[in-house]
């Protein structure tokens, strides 16, 4: 009994140490928020191991030339001869080619069928007057290729014919054959429903593309000549941009365009189209013309902004990476200042234009201050106390 009381103190005291361990675990947190000399802004410590999961990244504030640019409203627009209109070729009624027609945004292919159009017809009794007639010829024809082709049995029996002959009778029996058939399905059709009578005509696919415009549902009647739907190619698309005619001379002509999105954040790049500048009717603008490749985020009708450069010199102006940028719910855009080893500070910036990858700022850190551009909104949610 003696020694079962040292074992018992023993497991007591190691189920203590474990206990005071999880404790010290718990209370070790990936991240820390403390309030900053600005009680506005607060101040997030993370743990190297924080640090390691998110993947933070650094870049140093940068006083640098960049060019001086205006930002323009302009729209996205296909490139001339590159859409594509069906309209109906005769008065009918829209038949869906398989389930439902395509609806925008669907890809498709050339010579791939998108509708049927069902040609009206009006009734009358020439009509089944024509009907009528195709079918009597037709079985005249069939019963006189069943009398070929059992006199060429006949004969090859009897020694005079040959087997050649035979079966050149037997083919124009089944040809007289199929054409009778065909003949009384089309009078029989023509009898349940004459204003339907004709076979639906496919409407099929000019071009690969997308569809851009659909303006008829199945079931719809629609007249000759009305539009079906639109078809455009996404490989080349073009951006108009209309610009004050006092501005056209400061631009710089040979510089490309940076296309951003309306509420996006990516841009792109696109050069000068060899298309001279359109006027428009009151003289005060010209419209510029830009060539942009395939881009999920561009679709023709979207409008865009679109940055030029202009002529004069470039300035020196504080410049960080766009990624570094991020905008709170009220708009105001800020960055994450590293202020220690594994310290980061929130401040705000002003940001006055977006040059490529830079973020060109009137007011934010001075130059050499590093900056987080990877793992910016996990800090973010980490200071709110959402992150993990």
């Amino acid at each position: 009994m003696s020694g079962a009381k040292p074992t018992r103190a023993l497991a007591v005291l190691a189920l203590l140490l474990a206990c005071a361990g999880l404790w010290h675990a718990a209370s070790a947190k990936p991240a820390t928020v403390k309030p900053s000399t600005d009680a506005r802004i607060n101040r997030i410590e993370l743990s190297a191991e924080a640090i390691k999961r998110l993947g933070v990244a650094l870049a140093a504030v940068k006083r640098e030339p960049v060019p001086r640019t205006v930002r323009l409203a302009g729209q996205v627009i296909s490139r001339p001869g590159s859409a594509a209109v069906i309209s109906a070729p005769v008065p009918g009624t829209v038949v869906a080619a398989k389930a439902a027609p395509p609806l925008p945004g669907t890809s498709i292919r050339r010579g791939q069928t998108l509708l049927r159009l069902r040609p009206l017809v009006a009734p009358g009794r020439s009509l089944l007057v024509e009907a009528r007639r195709a079918v009597a010829q037709a079985s005249a024809q069939h019963e006189r290729a069943s009398k070929a082709a059992a006199r060429a049995k006949q004969l090859l029996e009897d020694g005079a014919g040959d087997q050649a002959g035979v079966e050149r009778a037997l083919e124009q029996l089944r040809v007289a054959r199929a054409a009778r058939d065909a003949a009384r399905r089309a009078l029989a059709q023509l009898r349940r429903d004459p204003l339907h009578s004709d076979t639906s005509l496919p409407i099929r696919a000019p071009q690969d593309g997308v569809v851009l415009r659909l303006n008829v549902a199945a079931g719809q009647v629609v007249s000759a000549g009305q539009l079906l739907l639109e078809i455009t190619n996404l490989q080349r698309l073009w951006v108009r941009v209309p610009v004050y005619v006092g501005l056209l001379a400061q631009l710089d002509a040979g510089a490309a365009a940076v296309i951003t999105p309306l509420g996006g954040r990516k841009w792109i790049e696109a050069n000068r189209a060899a298309v001279p500048p359109v006027p428009s009717a009151d003289g005060t603008t010209a419209e510029l013309t830009y060539v942009v490749g395939v881009s999920k985020h561009l679709v023709p009708g979207a409008r865009v902004m679109v940055q030029l450069a202009l002529q004069r010199g470039a300035r020196p102006v504080l410049v960080v990476p766009w990624t570094a940028v991020f905008h709170d719910a009220l708009g105001s855009a800020w960055v994450y200042v590293a202020v220690g080893a594994r310290a980061f500070e929130r401040r705000r910036v002003e940001v006055a234009a977006v040059v490529g990858s830079r973020a060109v700022l009137e007011r934010g850190p001075p130059p050499g201050a590093r900056v987080v551009t990877r793992g910016v909104m996990q800090l973010y949610g980490a200071e709110l106390g959402v992150g993990k």
